[in-house]
């Protein structure tokens, strides 16, 4: 995804899943399907999403960033760019995601004491597991 949309795919992915356990709590209420012949159709819907998505992503192109900087596959990316792109910035995407590559291994990594020892990571850590 382009990177102005990243975060707020992400976002959309949680809010689906909150609003799913929030049906499913409301449709488990006693007066809608929360009885003893009811609860054969709550789970029957619960079902229905996993069926769709597994009949769905074997069609859904593999992430071309994943195959171009995880995997160093560069045509497999170019195959998923081609499938997913209306337009023909292959290219330009490709360069992108190198420059992003190059910029990752050019950031430093600190292990798991230091960050807990750090006082100026420690608080965002903490806010980050309490929520």
């Amino acid at each position: 995804a382009p990177l102005n949309l990243r975060g707020g795919l992400g976002t959309v992915n949680q809010l689906a899943v909150t609003v799913g356990l929030l049906i499913s709590q409301v449709l488990g209420v006693e007066q809608i399907l929360g009885t003893d012949d009811g609860w054969p159709v709550l789970l029957g819907l619960a079902i229905c999403p996993a069926i769709l998505q597994l009949v769905l992503l074997p069609i859904c192109p593999e992430s071309p960033r994943y195959l171009l900087i995880t995997k160093q596959w560069e045509e497999e990316a170019r195959k998923a760019l081609r499938k997913l792109r209306a337009n023909n910035q292959i290219e330009e995407d490709i360069e992108e995601m190198r420059a992003e590559e190059r910029a990752q291994q050019a950031e430093s990594t600190i292990s798991m004491t230091e960050l807990i020892c750090s006082p100026t990571l420690r608080a965002p850590l903490v806010i980050g597991v309490v929520m």
